[in-house]
């Protein structure tokens, strides 16, 4: 009996060390995680497909959308790392910065659904019941919604055409300001932003700082159909001038895009801005007063008498009237604007991560479990080997005793 306790004491090791690396495994390998967070959105079902539709809290990169649908949800323990995307065009990926800079804001889990599906459409998003086209989508192809599924349609709708509409920008961008209707009591400031190829940016967020003048600030805060905004202000202290800076944020064409590094998972996208300023320095024009004209003056000579015949005749001569006036014309100046360097990205807003959800299972179609698996698998067989030599050591060590 003393001659086996050895050996049953190295099985038993070995029956632990495997058993507690099938647990690890386990975890590692159960869906969804803790870690994974979703942050606005619902979980519901959309063609079949149940998942999460909203953004993600990602911890140090704040909020972000998935845009590979079908891959193991994002995890900020996979170590996500700054990444390019060589397999979207430059159009789709103006696209995508645009609908998740702009509309992937705030705490409306609607909004945060629409955002979503409008991604994957973008991206032609494969479900079960085909590719997703949200301009054909039915609200009795949603599910889990709670009671929204028409809402989030329409919202899905507006935000993919707002992409596309400017998914044709280019960087860099131009921002340029001017004075109009200089003589008038209130003249309005207009700036204009144009992308590299000088096609006005609509949309652009706007915002005025002004000294020694009150501005108007633009309601929508934001560049027209033709990239201008145009504002009245007034002097604080007419006749002197006022300077006024512009600020302007526009998406970038080029998203913020990120990979994880550690496994095989979605990638994602957060929002990425690009700021704009410029200054201009104006002053109203001098107008120089008309001058006084001079008091008109008539002269008439003395009236002359000559007699050369019985019958007088009386001749009177009288100059013509002469007036001058003498008025310098009106001059003005107009200091041209100019055009400040480009300042840093503005992030986007800000906003409060939501808790995990306590015990949801996002959908994975992939796991990267296969290295832990073969891990488990290699130490049950180490111990496999180890009973046996120690199995024949112990029967040859009997042997010789005997």
């Amino acid at each position: 009996m003393a001659a086996l306790r050895p050996r049953h004491l190295l099985a038993t090791a070995c029956l632990a060390l495997a058993v507690t690396a099938l647990v690890v495994l386990g975890r590692l390998a159960s869906p969804a995680e803790a870690r994974v967070t979703p942050r606005v959105g619902f979980r519901a079902t959309v063609l079949g497909w149940t998942s999460w539709y909203g953004s993600y809290d990602l911890g140090a990169l704040g909020p972000a959308w998935c845009i590979d649908h079908g891959l193991t949800a994002p995890d900020p323990a996979f170590a996500y790392l700054p990444t390019s995307l060589p397999d979207v065009d430059a159009d789709t990926a103006a696209a995508l910065s645009w609908a998740v800079s702009v509309h992937g804001v705030g705490n409306d889990p609607v909004e945060a659904a629409a955002v979503m599906l409008a991604v994957h459409d973008l991206r032609h998003a494969s479900y079960p019941s085909g590719r997703l086209d949200v301009d054909v989508l039915t609200p009795h192809q949603l599910a889990g919604f709670g009671g929204q599924e028409a809402a989030v349609i329409d919202r899905a709708r507006a935000i993919k055409a707002d992409a596309l509409a400017h998914a044709r920008f280019r960087g860099p961008f131009h921002l340029t300001a001017t004075i109009e209707r200089p003589e008038a009591d209130h003249p309005n400031l207009v700036a204009t932003l144009t992308d590299a190829a000088g096609t006005p940016v609509p949309g652009a967020g706007v915002h005025i700082d002004a000294i020694d003048a009150e501005v108007d600030q633009p309601d929508p805060p934001s560049t027209r159909a033709d990239g201008s905004v145009a504002v009245a202000f007034r002097l604080s202290a007419p006749p002197a001038g006022a300077t006024f800076t512009i600020h302007v944020i526009v998406p970038d064409p080029v998203p913020a895009a990120f990979a994880a590094s550690t496994v095989r998972a979605q990638r994602v996208v957060r929002s990425s801005w690009i700021g704009l300023s410029t200054t201009l320095a104006w002053a109203p024009p001098i107008s120089t007063p008309p001058t006084t004209p001079a008091p008109t003056t008539t002269t008439r000579p003395p009236v002359s008498t000559t007699t050369t015949r019985p019958r007088p005749t009386t001749t009177t001569t009288r100059p013509p009237a002469t007036t001058s006036t003498t008025t310098p014309p009106t001059t003005q100046a107009t200091t041209p604007s100019t055009t400040a360097p480009t300042a840093p990205t503005a992030p986007g807003p800000s906003t409060t991560a939501l808790p995990p959800a306590v015990g949801a299972t996002l959908p994975r179609t992939g796991r990267a479990v296969g290295g832990w698996v073969a891990l488990g698998v290699g130490l049950i067989a180490s111990g496999v080997v180890l009973v046996g030599v120690s199995r024949r050591r112990w029967s040859d060590a009997g042997g010789s005793r005997r």
